[in-house]
């Protein structure tokens, strides 16, 4: 399995996110195909053949929405998976009867396949890649040196300040001449 062919699949739409009737004519089909390639058509006759065909298209459809670990692959990806397990590549069937539980394993198979994981984390790094990112704001600085001299003028002002009656207004508190919220009061003493 190749993984950037992998990856390009992963652009796909997701097999939960197609319509149920377009999802089940995919699947409907990618099993026919899947039988026809096997000889698998040839000993039964058309009810029975239609039949099955109904059945495991209802149920693996059931079993790719329903099931977390299912619900993620594209539809895309369904024909590879078909195409690589009847090739052997895709778990260990070594018998020419395919059924339910073989196409499961298919699938099973491929969402574990190293390949595909490697695919899924490069397509996943370069959406990632992708986000805009957004510059946190940065924190407000404060300059002690402007609050040490802002409070040392303060102070100063305090001390050189004639009284003409009126009580000197001396630095409220210690915060205020640094900007801070510090409620120490001092009265210059």
């Amino acid at each position: 399995m190749e993984r950037n062919y992998i990856k390009q699949m992963l652009y796909g739409k997701p097999i939960s996110e197609t319509p149920e009737p377009e999802a089940l004519v995919l699947i409907n089909n990618l099993i026919v195909e899947v039988y026809i390639k096997n000889g698998l058509h040839r000993n039964m006759t058309e009810d029975k053949f239609s039949e099955e065909i109904k059945f495991n298209t209802a149920s693996l459809y059931n079993d790719l929405v329903a099931d977390p670990s299912y619900k993620h692959i594209r539809t895309q990806e369904l024909k590879y998976i078909f195409t690589e397990g009847m090739k052997g590549r895709l778990g260990t069937d070594k018998d020419i009867v395919i059924t339910y539980k073989s196409l499961l394993r298919w699938v099973e198979g491929y969402i574990t396949h190293e390949e595909r994981i490697q695919a899924v984390r490069l397509y996943n790094a370069e959406r990632y890649a992708a986000i805009p990112k957004v510059a946190a704001p940065k924190p407000k600085e404060i300059d002690v040196k402007e609050s040490v001299k802002k409070a040392y003028a303060d102070y100063l002002a305090f001390i050189n300040k004639k009284s003409d009656g009126d009580m000197p207004r001396g630095i409220v508190s210690i915060g205020e001449a640094f900007g801070l919220p510090i409620t120490c009061r001092d009265y210059g003493g």
